[in-house]
């Protein structure tokens, strides 16, 4: 059952990074229209920002709840996350992605 608990707590923590980026978009006062495929772009993103701060989360050992703040905070700023994650990897094994 350890596993099925899992995978619903992924779930649950993609979802909220989901509505993390929802929000982020709704709250933006511009006066441009919302594309739905930039919408579902952010969504996918954020889904995905959020399932790596849950196993990141759970390495660490923090609580289910603080995983979920966590991803939806990740949603929130989704890209932004996961460009800190790649320089912190990147400058651990000695890569240099931006060198020509």
């Amino acid at each position: 059952m350890i596993i099925h608990e899992q995978a619903w707590q992924i779930v649950i923590t993609a979802l909220l990074s989901v509505f993390g980026e929802l929000a982020h978009l709704l709250s933006k006062k511009s006066n441009k229209a919302l594309k739905i495929s930039n919408m579902v772009s952010g969504c996918f993103v954020a889904a995905f920002s959020g399932t790596l701060a849950y196993f990141i989360s759970k390495y660490i050992k923090l609580d289910t709840n603080l995983v979920y703040v966590f991803a939806g905070i990740c949603g929130w700023i989704g890209p932004q996350v996961l460009d800190a994650f790649s320089s912190l990897v990147t400058n651990k094994v000695g890569l240099d992605i931006k060198k020509d």
